[in-house]
């Protein structure tokens, strides 16, 4: 909120007497509507826009805002302030969008520092300041030629691609799209410290590279192999004549090689402390220099659905360590049990055990007998097919039998019943020739 004086120079004659002229100087100070807030943009980091510094016509890079305490947007925008005055940015003085107007070519990047005061009175401040929230920094990123070329060859370099039991749940970072060709320079396999003294196979053929896309992915032949750190250094050339490479890192290493934090928290609960407890654990543990650790995807505990379990391994300089090894590299450092302890309060830590402790003795009998899901739904359709001809089997051995006996015992009753007629019919050739019999004789009646 700014004031504005104004100064009058007020002077009284007397026509008769001069000596008794007098001049006074008058300060006013015109104050705007007290329950008026100035607009104020929002605390925190300067505004960040990017723009390719080639473009070959203006172009809009954004928009910054500033509001006042009724919610209502700030009346006037201006830029105040440019560093660097080799570029020219304006800015829309009613809504505070922001143009760039190319002037010249750029070959690297270049970082161009704004100043934009917002106000609701048409009066700006002469100066940025950080204690003043109607003004703002905005940082403007103008993108290079031969940075943005150099960009396209080294994306996603030396990322780590975590490999189990299988590669069902393998996550690959895909490479951007461009017009390159890519070609392996070399691939090498480091055995893990439980692999030492083992005969090592060649780890050609276990990773795959799509010479179009540079896209490196494991094949199947990885799971068999042996268990380390795949490495793959892969070279590009680009239309522009540029040449560059980059890395990509597999670790094979079996959930019977890893750790496992148990939290007595939900999946969705874990997700929203995860990261935190990683960053913590790390600082706490202080692990040695060259030592790294990665994390599994959480899953729910099998002892307790409530839980959630965390696998994880640690490596030294590309070398895969043990749980064994992991454990002492971990809880070496002297005064770290305490601050442990406290860290597993706080988040929570129910048991760190091997990550197929738990899993192991309730489900090797299963793992034993484990089947593709194919094979089966093949077998639960042969069971189903085999119980409906056995049905039908009893059904007409059984069933339709015994309707057939009782069928044939109703005949031969039938039959029995017509051989033998009833007494009460006699028929006419066997009745006496010479007429009906006498009537019976009279009753007796006797006297005592």
């Amino acid at each position: 909120m700014f004031n504005i004086q104004f100064q009058l120079l007020i002077t009284a004659f007397d026509p008769k007497d001069s000596s008794q002229n007098a001049t006074r100087l008058l300060r006013v100070n015109v104050a705007p509507n007290p329950t008026e807030v100035p607009p104020a943009f929002a605390k925190g980091s300067p505004v960040v826009f990017v723009v390719d510094g080639n473009v070959e016509k203006p172009v809009a890079i954004g928009r910054i805002s500033a509001f006042d305490g009724n919610g209502k947007g700030a009346r006037l925008y201006e830029i105040i302030s440019n560093v660097d005055s080799g570029a020219n940015f304006t800015i829309d003085h009613e809504f505070g969008e922001i143009s760039y107007h190319p002037q010249g070519a750029v070959e690297h990047d270049k970082r161009v520092e704004l100043c934009v005061a917002a106000s609701s009175n048409g009066v700006l401040p002469e100066k940025c300041s950080e204690l003043d929230s109607s003004t703002a920094k905005v940082v403007v990123i103008l993108r290079g030629a031969q940075d943005i070329a150099a960009d396209q060859m080294s994306v996603l370099n030396n990322t780590v691609v975590l490999i189990g039991e299988s590669l069902q749940n393998v996550r690959v970072p895909m490479e951007r799209a461009s017009k390159s060709d890519f070609k392996f320079s070399s691939v090498s396999f480091t055995p893990a410290t439980f692999e030492l003294g083992r005969d090592v196979q060649s780890p050609e053929g276990s990773l795959s590279l799509n010479g179009h896309t540079g896209d490196v992915v494991a094949t199947p032949r990885i799971i068999d192999g042996p268990q380390g750190v795949y490495t793959a250094i892969v070279e590009t050339d680009n239309s522009r004549g540029a040449a560059g490479q980059f890395t990509r890192k597999f670790h094979h290493v079996k959930n019977e090689k890893k750790l496992r934090y148990v939290f007595g928290m939900s999946r969705d609960e874990f997700g929203a402390n995860g990261n935190q407890f990683k960053t913590q654990l790390i600082k706490t543990m202080n692990p040695p220099k060259g030592m790294q650790i990665y994390f599994d995807e959480p899953a729910i505990d099998p002892r307790n659905s409530s839980w959630t379990s965390v696998c994880f391994h640690a490596a030294r300089d590309d070398v895969i360590l043990d749980e064994k090894q992991t454990m002492t590299s971990l809880t070496n450092s002297s005064g770290v049990g305490a601050e442990l302890g406290k860290l597993y309060h706080v988040y929570k830590v129910v048991n760190v055990d091997r990550c197929e402790t738990s899993s192991s003795q309730t489900t090797s009998s299963a793992r034993g007998l484990s089947l593709p899901l194919n094979t089966l739904v093949l077998f639960v359709v042969v069971a189903i097919l085999t119980l409906l001809f056995v049905a039908l089997l009893l059904y007409t051995c059984v069933v339709v039998r015994y309707r057939r006996r009782l069928h044939r015992k109703s005949e031969e009753l039938k039959t029995s019943t017509k051989a033998y007629p009833s007494p009460s019919f006699i028929p006419a050739h066997f009745l006496s020739p010479l007429g009906p019999p006498p009537p019976p004789p009279p009753p007796q009646i006797g006297y005592y």
